[in-house]
């Protein structure tokens, strides 16, 4: 099978977007009602418009898998729905409602839930996405469904207010949990919540002093640039502590074939940063979660750098421009940066390539359109991460003229280049240093003291299992799919509040005996070229 660049994957996809509106005067009760009947019977190709899509989020799959084409998705629904023993449909007819992306374009979301009994007993939520097609008859578009729960388990999205008790964060020797998370950060907190919600007996290490010094300890002008709902973590403002060891860091790991466990040795810091003892614990299970994708600095190299007599920094180690007031400043790529407000004598931007600048009201007043006290976040985090991604890429360059990604945020640099307080180079690239300067393609050289690199990030979730778990276990694992025995990891901010929700209740799942079965077949389809595509998304 040729290679395929991961970037023509979803072009290729075989979906597209609704060709029929949704009419004004729609009875969107009854046409809910009448899918209502339907899903509590098998479902026929009939049911299913010919570009039909189902996404499956743990629900009857046990893992993340996307399902294309009418016979294809009839096949596996009922295959799975028996083999499930799925069981009490339920419509939620009153909360239907039309999805109207233009009038020649639109949708009505039917939700729904339903359980199994096939161990593990689990609860289980869905939309059906419903189209009017030519015949003017309702099929279904898109489907897609999600685990809820398990049952005997308690509520993976509710952790309640409660005192902590001083025996959860007394660190001994030779401690015992079903899960330890690496890194107290937003996805290793929400990962911890959720698995002390279902009842996993769970310590999270952080190697710095204090929870959320990873970002404090950035550049001193950091703010978020989302409002404030996208980011918070996945429970009310007000929650149950749970057990976080600060300044504590994972030193080696061995894992016990027979045993199935991981043997953990961490390395604990005093006040004043020095190692004090070591710890060793023991669990079945370990949740990387230590920040990212994109944690590893994107930082070019030039001729001549050796000799330059100036500073060159990325981006990742910029705190402030105290440092430089009065100095001559080089900015490679697009950054928000604060030196002009620190005295800089000279601040240039040096851009390779246009980059989109997004002004910051823009964005968030989007963000408040899903994102709002109104709606739970629960409810948008679903709306937003249920889609396929395949049709979300189709909505989006429905929106969209220009590609999503390579923008930067504007939270007052645009006003400073317009004033002149910051100069833009931008019909040349960089070729190398001299002593005392950058040397550009066209020939032109401009003086700096100081280069910083706002060239981004690079990297993926699968560097952290390098970074801690060495070369070997490292090659054993893929970027998603297959991670080493009892190994798991997690990144992101709102991708992690969402899929924080899956990982614990797997890792509960397993605890318990009884793991979710994960649908692996791999279906094929033959394209104009008679190559094989894989649909495993």
């Amino acid at each position: 099978m040729p290679e395929t660049n991961p970037r023509d994957i979803l072009p290729n996809l075989p979906c597209a977007l609704p060709k029929t509106g949704i009419p004004e005067d729609t009875d969107i009760r009854k046409v809910a009602g009448f899918f209502s009947d339907l899903l509590r019977t098998d479902l026929t190709p009939a049911s299913f418009t010919q570009d039909a899509v189902w996404r499956d989020t743990f629900a009857l799959t046990g893992t993340l898998r996307t399902i294309y084409s009418a016979p294809t998705i009839s096949d596996v629904f009922n295959r799975l729905r028996t083999s499930r023993e799925a069981h009490a449909f339920c419509v939620h007819i009153d909360t239907a409602k039309p999805i109207r992306l233009s009038a020649e374009c639109g949708r009505i979301d039917v939700p729904f839930v339903f359980q199994t009994r096939s161990r593990p007993g689990t609860y289980c939520s869905g939309v059906v996405s419903v189209v009017r097609a030519a015949d003017e008859e309702y099929r279904v578009w898109m489907l897609c469904t999600m685990l809820e729960g398990l049952h005997g388990r308690a509520d993976v999205d509710s952790l309640c207010p409660g005192v902590q008790n001083i025996h959860e964060i007394r660190c001994t020797e030779n401690m015992d949990f079903e899960c330890v998370v690496v890194g107290a950060e937003h996805s290793g907190l929400g990962t911890a919540g959720r698995l002390k919600a279902l009842g996993v007996s769970c310590v999270v290490i952080e190697r710095n002093a204090r929870v959320g010094d990873s970002w404090r300890r950035r550049y001193n002008s950091l703010r978020l640039h989302t409002i404030r709902n996208w980011s918070h973590l996945p429970f009310e403002r007000n929650f149950s502590p749970f057990n976080v060891w600060t300044v504590t860091e994972l030193e080696s790991e061995i894992w016990d074939e027979n045993k199935r466990k991981w043997t953990l040795r961490l390395q604990r810091y005093g006040d004043d940063q020095r190692p004090s003892r070591r710890l060793s614990v023991t669990c079945s299970r370990v949740v990387l979660a230590t920040g990212g994708p994109a944690l590893t600095p994107r930082k070019p190299r030039f001729p001549g750098e050796e000799t330059f007599k100036g500073e060159i920094l990325h981006s990742a180690k910029y705190k402030n421009g105290k440092t430089w007031k009065g100095k001559r400043s080089m900015v490679i790529g697009s950054a928000n940066t604060d030196l002009v407000a620190y005295g800089a004598s000279s601040v240039i931007m040096v851009q390779r390539s246009t980059t989109y600048v997004l002004p910051r009201e823009y964005l968030q007043r989007a963000w408040e359109g899903m994102f709002s006290e109104v709606t739970p976040t629960k409810v948008s985090d679903r709306e937003m991460n249920l889609v396929p991604t395949a049709v979300a890429r189709l909505m989006t360059m429905a929106a969209l003229n220009q590609r999503l990604g390579g923008h930067s945020m504007d939270t007052g640099p645009s006003a400073m280049i317009a004033r002149g307080e910051i100069k833009v180079k931008s019909d040349s690239a960089v070729v190398s240093y001299t002593e005392e300067d950058l040397l550009l393609d066209d020939g032109s050289v401009l003086p700096a003291d100081v280069v910083i690199f706002a060239t981004g990030f690079t990297g993926i979730l699968r560097d952290s299992v390098r970074t801690f778990f060495g070369e070997d276990v490292y090659d054993r694992v893929e970027d998603y799919w297959r991670v080493s025995p009892g190994l798991w990891y997690i990144g992101g901010r709102g991708q992690a509040r969402f899929y924080s929700r899956f990982v614990a209740l797997q890792i509960r799942a397993s605890i318990d005996g009884t793991p979710l079965p994960a649908y692996q077949r791999i279906h094929v389809k033959e394209n104009s070229a008679s190559s094989v595509i894989f649909y495993l998304s």
